[in-house]
């Protein structure tokens, strides 16, 4: 499966974190029948990641938010940090991609409850906080559908339930992070698979 899913994304498979978070993607919303035509996806703070690429090859509508690279909007940021002609058609990729220059935590903003999945990979590094990175994931379940789906990799502190990383730029989270997300997302009404 993961190579089938890289090889769909243009690149050759390799032990890399990078190619199997966004493979890991892939196959969480895949293996939950949302990758299909007329399906809704949202990345949030997408990067150079190829989910969006490899979902609107197969028809799904792609609503990217994040806060653009470069001080790039729109259509720019959209060009430059999700289209990969090795994965999808440019035709396709014009008629069923968007990018909204917006934090990671206003997707409420887009309008609510229309996407089937929403993804983001190493969402919390890019936050500077724990709690900031916490919060941003539960907005995002404001923006699903009923039966819709979330999938986000991250860095995970495994040494240490205490004591982790908190900086501008690099933020890991520990065991009781997620945890605390998952009760809140249960009390919410949300699932949480295991």
């Amino acid at each position: 499966t993961y190579t089938e899913i890289v090889e769909a994304m243009g690149m050759y498979p390799a032990p890399s974190r990078i190619l199997w978070e966004q493979a890991w993607i892939i196959s969480v919303i895949a293996t939950a029948g949302m990758i299909a035509p007329g399906k809704r996806g949202l990345g949030i703070e997408t990067a150079h990641e190829r989910v969006a690429a490899v979902a609107a090859a197969r028809g799904v509508v792609i609503q990217a938010i994040g806060r653009g690279v470069h001080g790039s909007h729109g259509a720019e940021a959209r060009r430059t940090q999700l289209f990969h002609p090795e994965a999808v058609d440019l035709r396709d990729f014009d008629a069923l991609v968007r990018f909204e220059p917006l934090e990671p935590t206003e997707a409420h903003r887009l309008g609510g409850s229309e996407f089937d999945f929403a993804w983001s990979v190493n969402l919390p590094s890019r936050l500077g906080s724990v709690d900031a990175a916490l919060g941003a994931m539960e907005a995002a379940m404001a923006a699903l559908r009923p039966g819709g789906i979330a999938a986000h990799a991250f860095t995970f502190n495994l040494t240490s339930d205490e004591t982790t990383w908190e900086f501008p730029e690099l933020v890991i989270l520990r065991r009781r992070d997620v945890e605390a997300l998952a009760a809140r997302l249960i009390a919410a009404g949300h699932t949480v698979l295991p």
